[in-house]
């Protein structure tokens, strides 16, 4: 059985990490970010080179899925 010192202590921790992590979540929202940009050609190479990467990626597995499903469709055929 649990004693009342336990219960106690266990309140208590649990009140301190509780009060932590929302103290945590709610400061940073009172903060604004901002991002300075003095290098715009190479910030938008960078964002143009990230929207290829995915773009090549989507379409890769866009590929893939359709193969994919090909390749199921011809299986099952021939079970039949």
């Amino acid at each position: 059985m649990a004693s009342k010192k336990g219960i106690a202590i266990t309140v208590i921790i649990l009140a301190a990490i509780t009060s932590a992590s929302f103290l945590l979540w709610i400061i940073p929202q009172e903060n604004d970010t901002t991002f300075i940009v003095t290098d715009y050609q190479g910030y938008l190479d960078g964002a143009e080179n990230i929207h290829e990467v995915l773009q090549e990626s989507i379409d890769m597995n866009t590929k893939i899925f359709v193969m994919e499903k090909f390749h199921q469709r011809i299986t099952l055929q021939s079970l039949k």
